[in-house]
């Protein structure tokens, strides 16, 4: 997908600003968690520079599967439910010997801490990732918004787990809201909000937009597949998000 999307930006030679947005759940349930940090913090570490030499902007979004990874590295005994939600298939991208959910506090523990020295080089890009991402009339979320709160002031129930407290329609009023979370075979475009989640670890699709004066989206499936690598520099472009 980044091959797909830096072609993509490519194509442009006007003078707009390319900007990509991830939404969040980088790590669980897939294979390979770990060769997809080290790509997304490699490009988060060069983001700077790389705004500054080639206009390109690019904002990573936490998602609830990041989340509870850090809430296990706090308490692995009180969020050790991260394990079932695609924990353990992280846990063996990095080579930590797995437990499960009805294991002992000992073990627990264990695992934490050896899962805690692997993630050392990817802490800092894991615990500074926003909720949100504003850009014009067109706000960023991994899961939802709930309406009755400002933008300042969403609720992770909403941002993370897509249940807005108030109950009310997810969303806000006067804004266009992308967002993933919410896995279906084909992606959402409605007025009020696109969602970009395929289901990528149990589909095989993996689906981006670019949103400019129209929108198009972008997807690679498991026959696509090639080794990781980042963003190629280029100029022009839209704005993405996957």
């Amino acid at each position: 997908m980044l091959a797909k999307i830096s072609d993509d930006i490519a194509r442009f030679s006007d003078d707009r600003r390319p900007r990509v947005v991830f939404l969040g759940d980088y790590i669980d349930r897939g294979d390979d968690s770990r060769a997809v940090l080290q790509t997304l913090s490699g490009i988060f570490h060069i983001a700077d520079r790389l705004k500054s030499e080639t206009n390109l902007q690019i904002d990573f979004l936490v998602g609830n599967h990041e989340v509870a990874l850090l809430e296990f590295l706090k308490n692995p005994i009180t969020s050790s439910a991260w394990l079932d939600w695609g924990g353990l298939q992280t846990l063996a991208s990095f080579g930590v010997s797995p437990t499960t959910a009805n294991a002992g506090a000992r073990d627990f523990q264990r695992v934490r801490d050896q899962l805690a020295e692997k993630l050392e080089p990817y802490m800092g890009f894991l615990e500074g990732l926003p909720r949100t991402v504003v850009s014009g009339k067109v706000v960023f979320v991994h899961a939802s918004l709930d309406p009755a709160c400002s933008l300042d002031a969403q609720p992770d129930e909403a941002t993370l787990w897509g249940t807005p407290p108030s109950g009310r329609a997810m969303g806000m009023p006067g804004m266009r809201m992308v967002h993933g979370h919410f896995a279906a075979s084909k992606p959402v475009s409605r007025p009020n909000r696109i969602c970009v989640d395929t289901g990528a670890y149990y589909s095989g699709c993996l689906t981006a937009i670019r949103l400019d004066e129209s929108e198009a989206f972008l997807s690679v499936t498991s026959a696509d597949l090639s080794p990781i690598s980042g963003l190629r520099q280029s100029g022009g472009g839209s704005a993405f998000t996957v």
